[in-house]
């Protein structure tokens, strides 16, 4: 019976933290995607025939804040 209370103590403990936690780390996630994306359109902004390697830094920073916003989805 100990061990079982011992166990459901542990998987409180373990969990509480993450409830408290992930709506900020969210938050700050999603703010970083938005930073990286007006950043990758910036660049695209910028890209004229003498400055192609602003189309690499608009490739860049659109993928990561594609992939920041869906991994933010899942928590």
């Amino acid at each position: 019976m100990e061990f079982m209370n011992a166990l459901t103590l542990d998987i409180i403990l373990f969990e509480i933290p993450s409830v408290i936690i992930d709506p900020l780390i969210d938050r700050f996630v999603k703010l970083i995607a938005i930073i990286f994306h007006i950043i990758g359109w910036l660049a695209l902004a910028l890209v004229a025939p003498g400055r192609d390697a602003f189309l690499y830094v608009y490739t860049s920073f659109s993928s990561l804040a594609g992939i920041m916003v869906l991994l933010a989805a899942y928590t």
